[in-house]
């Protein structure tokens, strides 16, 4: 039976997480200088509790029991010294020396001790390192987005202190953890971002598990031969090196990269390595992490003999004190064990526990899996009932995953939308109060103005025109705002509708694909053929949220300060056009630079960037296949002109005077089935407009459109350069 995706995707990725713990990283020497000192030092002070913390700390590579020892003993000191700056650092020691041991909770609580402490000492230096460990320790609790966190705070606190080695350690593990997030593109950001550092400070550990992280992403992504080449870069560089972690790290990397590439027994080998290491250093979590990954090997193997005995040992003390996630894969392995060697029914208690365990900590990725486990043993036993029940949870699950994603970002949208709104109705109400309370001072005035004589008929009259005039301006502006107001969210409401469609279209298409990848029913070669329908559709919803984020910003922001210089069009549509050289290509549609060189217009750079990347992306949406587009360009006056001409299927004429409306929407499928929601006509429209600019429209259905851009040829009065 083959392992479930489940096991690689979802939990392979913790043998990853390495520990480089800043100051508490020494040498044997220095451990032995560090001992000497404290037996030396014989006075009961503030000295002796930092030696009891440097030495619980030296300990790390060597004896977490010695670690939580002598930590304790210069905790004990502190409550005689009171000396709360030593009892955080000997906190922070027994913290990580927990960490190590994997009782994960005692951990998490005494480095957040270790924290208030120190914000009562106002002792920056100390709380990056210890911001650092708490990431750690959540990632091991599987909170990845709060683990990330914690490493940013710690990034924030080793700049402050120029400490370039404590970045890259909190770099590479926020890469490790958007990895197991699934997102490689960020993964594979934070990973160069620390090699670089490591390129700087000439640290070869460093450089070796930069290279085995970014070896990760490359087989995830299903780049073997990248993979392979930083791998054997990655130990090369390591061997020689005596630091346990970095040494660890790196093996399990290579572990969980040679079972993916389904080189089994090279995954066994170096995971008996790693685990030979941990088992001198008596650090549990590691361990329990490369026995899964071995177990994994062994089953693929055939071993299933082996592989239980792995998994069998992740149960038993002191490895038991682990994240639920690792119990419940401990627990998938025993179950697909049983399964393998034919005995159905004992595996089906394993994975009943497994899945409890899902469900008990709300992990829904790793439910619907499980539940596809349990559906499938059922219905080996005849169970039917069950296995239906089983099967349709591991369906819905998926479903309501994909949705849940969907839905959050549309709520997410709507909610920046109605917060908008409200603030808007907001500051209407405030100006309609303002217009009652200055009708009201009026009246008060012209009643003390009657009472006063007929001698101030006169002012008062004058003072009542004055204000009916003004507020007869006031409600006009309001008037004119809320009409605006009332355009802008009707034509939001429709963006938001087309947007909930044009965005689940290619991340259903995407999705899709995936699913069909991870069950099997996908082969990678049938696979490879989708890959350029899937690189489409990832163009089209970047190029689509590109839009979005211009046009969010001239609407909620309002359109920022036009900075027009002369500029060379002709530069511009040859950057563009090589832009959009794919989509072109994918129809055959030639697309011709027929603009003269070093044809100038005075405008802002980027907006003109954008309109003319809109316009040539518009053309060849509405082109069909071997169709043409043409760039031109002419002069007129103290304008130019920017022709953008194609042969496609045209425009009818009562659509073309509203494609420019805020009011108005239209979105037509283009040649090749493709969306759109009409936002880049719209951004063109604005950014012209805001260059002093104006655009027209010649089309005649079946036989093409030209799209006219005029810009100011000089500076004008009403556009001048900051």
């Amino acid at each position: 039976m083959t392992r479930p995706n489940l096991c690689r995707s979802a939990f392979y990725v913790l043998a990853l997480l390495m520990l480089f713990c800043f100051h508490l990283t020494v040498s044997a020497q220095i451990l032995d200088s560090l001992r000497k000192a404290l037996n030396r030092h014989t006075k009961e002070d503030t000295t002796k509790v930092n030696l009891y913390a440097a030495v619980a700390g030296a300990y790390k590579d060597t004896s977490t029991d010695s670690m939580v020892a002598v930590a304790q003993r210069g905790l004990l000191l502190t409550d005689k010294t009171n000396f709360t700056k030593g009892r955080a650092r000997c906190l922070a020691s027994l913290g990580v020396a927990y960490m190590f041991k994997n009782d994960l909770e005692r951990a998490d609580s005494i480095c957040n001790v270790a924290i208030s402490l120190l914000e009562k000492t106002k002792d920056s230096a100390e709380m990056g390192p210890v911001f650092y460990y708490i990431g750690n320790i959540r990632y091991r609790q599987t909170k990845y987005k709060e683990a990330i966190l914690y490493f940013e705070k710690s990034i924030r606190f080793a700049i402050k202190r120029g400490d370039d080695r404590a970045v890259g350690n909190s770099l590479d593990n926020i890469g490790i953890s958007y990895l197991v997030l699934g997102n490689n593109t960020q993964a594979l950001n934070y990973f160069l971002k620390a090699l670089k550092i490591w390129e700087k400070l000439n640290d070869n550990s460093g450089i070796s598990n930069s290279l085995s992280d970014m070896a990760r992403v490359y087989v995830t992504i299903g780049n073997n031969s990248k993979a392979v080449e930083y791998l054997e870069q990655s130990i090369a560089i390591q061997k020689g090196y005596n630091d346990v972690q970095s040494i660890v790290h790196c093996y399990s990397n290579a572990a969980s990269i040679y079972g993916a590439l389904k080189n089994d027994s090279a995954a066994i080998a170096i995971c008996t390595q790693a685990i030979r290491i941990l088992d001198s250093t008596g650090q549990q979590s590691e361990l329990t992490l490369l026995l899964i990954d071995r177990g994994m090997s062994y089953f693929e193997a055939g071993a299933y003999d082996k592989a239980f005995d792995d998994y069998k040992r992740c149960l038993e003390p002191p490895t038991n004190k682990t994240a639920p996630a690792i119990i419940a894969q401990a627990h998938i392995g025993l179950g697909e064990v049983w399964m393998a060697k034919g005995n159905v029914r004992k595996s089906i208690p394993h994975l009943e526990i497994a899945y409890a365990i899902f469900r008990e900590n709300d992990m829904a990725d790793q439910i619907g899996p499980a539940a596809d486990e349990l559906g499938n043993a059922y219905e080996k036993i005849g169970d039917y009932p069950k296995a239906l029940k089983y099967i349709k949870i591991g369906h819905s699950i998926r479903d309501s995953l994909f949705n849940q994603k969907n839905r959050e970002e549309q709520q997410q949208l709507q909610f920046d939308y109605e917060l908008e709104k409200k603030q808007n109705q907001i500051e209407l109400l405030k100006r309609d109060k303002m217009i009652v309370q200055t009708r009201s001072e009026k009246q008060r005035i012209t009643l003390w103005g009657l009472m006063g004589g007929l001698a101030l008929v006169a002012v008062v009259a004058l003072q009542l025109y004055r204000g009916r005039r003004k507020e007869k301006q006031s409600k006009e502006t309001i008037t004119m705002q809320a009409e605006s107001l009332k355009e802008m969210n009707k034509f939001k409401d429709k963006i938001f509708s087309v947007l909930s469609h044009d965005l689940r279209g290619p991340i259903n298409s995407i999705s899709t694909s995936i699913d069909l990848l991870d069950e099997d029913l996908l082969s990678p070669k049938e696979f490879a053929e989708l890959r350029p329908e899937m690189k489409k559709q990832l163009g089209a919803l970047t190029f689509l949220l590109d839009n979005l984020l211009k046009w969010s910003k001239t609407h909620i922001m309002g359109v920022a300060t036009v900075k027009p210089e002369i500029i060379d069009l002709y530069r511009i549509a040859q950057q563009n056009i090589t832009l959009l050289e794919a989509p072109a290509k994918s129809k055959k549609i030639t697309v011709y630079n027929n603009i003269p060189v070093s044809f100038f217009a005075f405008c802002d750079l980027s907006h003109i960037d954008i309109i003319v990347r809109n316009l040539i992306s518009n053309a060849i949406k509405f082109t069909n296949s071997n169709g043409t587009i043409t760039l031109s360009a002419t002069t007129e006056g103290n304008t130019a002109k920017i022709h953008i001409t194609d042969n496609g299927i045209g425009i009818k004429p009562e659509h073309i005077k509203k494609l420019f409306l805020t009011s108005e929407h239209i979105s037509t499928h283009g040649t090749s089935g493709e969306t759109g929601t009409g936002l880049g006509l719209r951004l063109c429209y604005e950014f012209i407009k805001a260059n002093n600019g104006d655009i027209s429209i010649t089309s005649e259905e079946k036989r093409g459109s030209t799209f006219t851009v005029i810009l100011p040829l000089q500076q004008t009065k009403n556009n001048s350069v900051d």
